[in-house]
Order: structure tokens, then C-alpha cells, then sequence
């Protein structure tokens, strides 16, 4: 078969520039930075990270024909684990799958980048010159194939301890960034949650207090101690900053500069002590509804059960607030053991404001 000797020399020249081991490790190599992009992809555009199984395998093919120059078979192979070691880890540190997707597109999108990774690794014959590398590569094996540099049992392992090593280093660095990353993010989060609970706070003392309403400062005073922000029609606003002692401070200031008998009753409910009595008499003295009932109930638990449902009873007739009214249908129904057990108990609940109507 006659071919042109200059066609020849171009080709021989191709031929003794292909490089296994160069495609390897710069397949190895560039791994790194892809799997990075893969990581960025799933953190910013996370529906589209499964394409990064495709797009992994055809930019891993271009890097290994790009460094390689190599038109044998042992390139596509380079290519094709390269871009199976890079799915494998991007697999194991769980950046391929953000939500449900069905396995069979799973499946072509790798096996289509598989398939790039292989045919981009390896250079295409041009026709012109395809007499000249029948002549020098079919008819006998060309020497640079007994090159050290271009032998399978040197390139395969190379790149397959490269390439796992670099990628495994990759998913480690990715990995501690994402957990600093994560912390810096919480942090962030709490501290703009620590603002916002800042933000709904209000001063506690009398000259601020003055400006609110009783109902308003009750059930600030409700928010405070519970941490549950609710607005004086009784509506849920969310969280609020956890403070019993700016509770009982609005709940004191009731009581010293307005006489409020509701914020004594509660008073007597949370605080510790002889206080608590003194509280509840105090409440129960300025005729407030709840107070009562609590002292019948304290009676009915320590003495004749019987006669307290009497007073009960005729308390009923004359209560207004609905929550009352209810507690008494209960303690009828169930008797007095539920409440004796829990009588003693620090409670501050929503019923002690629902229906209550303070007088300023």
C-alpha cells in the first residue's frame, strides 16, 4: 500500500506524542476542580446536579485527549474510570440526588456520561490520514506502544491510586467546608433570631409600662414567661424571648400602680413562698374570679370536698369568664384529685386571660 513518506512523518509524529500516563494523572488531577463545580452545582442549582453526571464525563474526555493526545483504546478506558471514580465519590458524599427522580434517568444521564468521557478521551483519525495509521498501527504494533509511558499496567494503576486519592482528599476538603460553612450559617441564623426576639422585646420599666393598656401588659407579661409571643386579642404571633423574671416585673407593676387583682392571682401562681398566699389573698380581696375559685379549690383539696362543690356551684351562677366555667364543670365531673395534685405547681396559662376583661 503506498503512502506519502511526508504523511507518514506527520503521523509517526502523532503517534509517538500519545502519552497513557500524562491521561491519567491529568485526568486524576482535574477530577479535583470538577467535583468542586459538582458540589457548587448541587449547593446553588441543586435540580441540576444529576446533569453534572453527563457534563462530569465529557469535560473528564476532553482533559484526557487534551494531555494524552492518544488515539488507542487505553484512553477511552483512562476516560471512562476516571469518570467512574468521580461518580463514585460524588455518590458517597451525597451531591447527585437532591429530590425524586426516577432511577432509569439516573441510569442514561451516567451511562451517557460514561460514554463521553470514553469517546472524547481518544483522537479521531482524520481520513486523510487513515492509510497512513492502518500502515503504521494495524499492520504491526507501533513502537510507542512498548513505551514505559504508554503501557496499560503503568497507566491503569496510576491513575486508579491518583485519582482516588485526589478525589477522596476533594470530598474531605469539601466535606469540612461544608461543616464550617454550616456552623457560620447557624450561628448567623441564631444570632438574626436572637435580633428579631430583640426586636419584639419591650421595656419593663413603669415609665414604658405606663403607655400599655392592662390587658396589653398582662399578656406581655403571659409572652415573657412563656416565650410564646400572643398579642392581646389572643392571636399567636410566634416566638418570644424567654425572660420569668420581666414576666413577674410587668405582673408587679400591675399590682403596685394599678390595683390589678388578675396579675395578683397570677402572681400567686408563679411566685415561690409566702408570697404566694399573700398574692392570692390580695386577688381574692380586690374580687377577682380566678383567685377564688383557686381558694375553693385549695379548701375542697384540704378539707370536705363536699362543701366546696357547694360553693363551686353557687360560684358557677355568677362567673362571666368561660375558662372558669369550665374549670368548675370539670372539678364536678372528675372531683378535686387532678387540681390538688398540680395545685402546688408554678403555671402561668392562656385561660387566666382569655375571657378576662381588666377594668383599665
Amino acid at each position: 500500500m503506498h503512502v506519502d513518506p511526508a504523511l507518514l512523518e506527520r503521523v509517526e509524529d502523532k503517534l509517538n506524542n500519545q502519552n497513557a500516563v500524562k491521561a491519567g494523572l491529568a485526568g486524576a488531577l482535574w477530577s479535583m476542580p470538577l467535583l468542586v463545580i459538582w458540589y457548587a452545582v448541587y449547593y446553588f442549582a441543586p435540580a441540576f446536579s444529576p446533569m453534572m453526571l453527563f457534563i462530569s464525563g465529557a469535560l473528564i474526555g476532553v482533559m484526557v485527549r487534551y494531555h494524552g493526545q492518544g488515539y488507542g483504546r487505553r484512553f477511552a478506558v483512562i476516560g471512562f474510570l476516571t469518570h467512574l471514580i468521580l461518580v463514585v465519590v460524588a455518590i458517597n458524599i451525597g451531591i447527585v440526588i437532591t429530590s425524586t427522580i426516577w432511577g432509569v434517568i439516573l441510569l442514561g444521564l451516567y451511562l451517557s456520561g460514561a460514554w463521553a468521557a470514553a469517546f472524547f478521551a481518544r483522537k479521531g483519525i482524520p481520513l486523510t490520514q487513515n492509510k497512513a495509521f492502518y500502515v503504521l498501527t494495524e499492520q504491526q504494533a507501533h513502537s510507542s506502544d512498548t513505551l514505559l509511558k504508554n503501557r496499560w499496567y503503568v497507566a491503569v494503576p496510576l491513575l486508579l491510586l491518583v485519582a482516588s486519592l485526589t478525589n477522596v482528599a476533594t470530598a474531605f476538603g469539601i466535606h469540612i467546608f461544608h461543616g464550617i460553612y454550616q456552623q457560620v450559617a447557624a450561628a448567623e441564623g441564631y444570632q438574626q433570631e436572637l435580633e428579631r426576639h430583640r426586636a419584639k422585646a419591650i421595656d419593663v420599666t413603669p415609665n414604658s409600662l405606663d403607655k400599655l393598656t392592662t390587658q396589653e401588659a398582662l399578656f406581655y407579661a403571659y409572652s415573657y414567661y412563656t416565650g410564646r409571643h400572643v398579642n392581646a386579642r389572643g392571636q399567636y404571633k410566634g416566638e418570644y424571648p424567654l425572660s420569668t423574671f420581666k414576666a413577674k416585673t410587668i405582673l408587679n407593676y400591675l399590682v403596685k400602680y394599678r390595683q390589678e387583682p388578675r396579675a395578683a392571682f397570677i402572681l400567686a401562681r408563679v411566685d415561690e413562698g409566702a408570697r404566694r398566699a399573700d398574692m392570692l389573698q390580695t386577688a381574692i380581696s380586690q374580687g377577682d374570679q380566678y383567685a377564688k375559685f383557686y381558694s375553693v379549690v385549695a379548701y375542697g383539696c384540704t378539707s370536705e370536698e363536699k362543701r366546696a362543690k357547694q360553693l363551686l356551684a353557687g360560684m358557677q351562677r355568677l362567673v362571666k369568664e368561660e375558662p372558669i366555667a369550665s374549670d368548675i364543670n370539670t372539678l364536678m365531673h372528675y372531683g378535686f384529685g387532678y387540681m390538688c395534685d398540680e395545685l402546688g405547681d408554678a403555671d402561668f396559662e392562656l385561660r387566666f386571660l382569655r375571657d378576662y376583661s381588666p377594668k383599665s
